[in-house]
C-alpha cells in the first residue's frame, strides 16, 4: 500500500472529496468548530499543508494532512 502525496491542484480536486470524510472524523471531535474539513483544503489549495492518502482495493485506508514547521 504505497503513499500518494497530493501535490497539485489537479490531484487535490480529484481525490479530496474522497478524504473528506476522514478527515471530518478527527476535524469534528478535534476543533470544536473552529476549523473544518474546508479549511484543509483550502490550505492544501494555497500550498501550506501536504495531503497524503493510502489506497488499498479502490478504497482508501489512511488520509493525511501536515505541515512543515522550520
Amino acid at each position: 500500500m504505497p503513499l500518494r502525496f497530493l501535490t497539485d491542484s489537479v490531484q487535490l480536486d480529484a481525490h479530496f472529496a474522497r478524504l473528506a470524510s476522514l478527515f471530518e472524523r478527527v476535524v469534528h471531535k478535534a476543533t470544536y468548530g473552529e476549523f473544518e474539513v474546508e479549511d484543509l483544503y483550502r490550505l492544501a489549495q494555497q500550498g501550506h499543508i501536504t495531503v497524503g492518502m493510502i489506497e488499498q482495493d479502490g478504497h482508501v485506508q489512511l488520509a493525511i494532512a501536515f505541515e512543515f514547521i522550520t
